[in-house]
């Protein structure tokens, strides 16, 4: 799943947005999030493929050849489809962007939402289901958590999805504790 937080160019989603609603309505939304990973994936590993799309000296008559005989076998019928078109009008450099937001919207139409938890130390599988869980019920979408591990907050847990971050880490009630402290203490 893309980052919900992310904002895409008006261009990005209106491409999302158009192969979205076609996939839906083909039962295809899930076989078409699996191909748009695999393109952003072979994209962002092979920042030669990333100069090809981006190079305007190559001829557009040239990159749809490649993009032909590199895509088409391994792609349903609408996902070549949808890259055949993104190609002709030059904006293959978009894929990666393009697979970000048809996600971010996927995840959204399905109620869905990142969250990322920092923790002091790794969470099993188990406590980091009922983390998922409590979130996902205080914030009524299905919530899509991955962990990240700072030892410097101690404690507790920072939480952060959207544009939001709640910080219940213990380093962060010291640092109020101590802020309150000093502003009662005598001067």
């Amino acid at each position: 799943m893309g980052k919900t937080n992310t904002h895409f160019s008006p261009t990005v989603m209106a491409y999302a947005v158009t192969l979205l609603e076609v996939a839906d309505e083909r039962g295809q939304t899930d076989v078409i999030a699996a191909e748009l990973a695999d393109l952003r994936t072979v994209i962002a590993e092979s920042p030669e493929i990333a100069r090809f799309f981006a190079d305007p000296i190559i001829s557009a008559d040239e990159r749809g050849a490649v993009v032909e005989r590199v895509f088409k076998a391994q792609l349903s019928e609408l996902g070549w489809k949808f890259v055949h078109a993104v190609d002709r009008e030059g904006q293959m450099g978009l894929m990666p962007d393009i697979a970000g937001a048809y996600d971010d919207l996927l995840a959204k139409k399905r109620g869905r939402i990142d969250v990322e938890v920092t923790v002091a130390r790794p969470l099993d599988d188990q406590r980091l289901a009922e983390v998922a869980g409590r979130i996902g019920s205080a914030l009524g979408k299905e919530a899509v958590v991955s962990q990240r591990v700072d030892e410097s907050i101690i404690g507790g847990l920072v939480i952060e999805f959207g544009d939001k971050r709640i910080d219940a880490s213990v380093r962060r009630q010291l640092s109020a504790m101590r802020e309150k402290l000093l502003a009662a203490a005598p001067r």
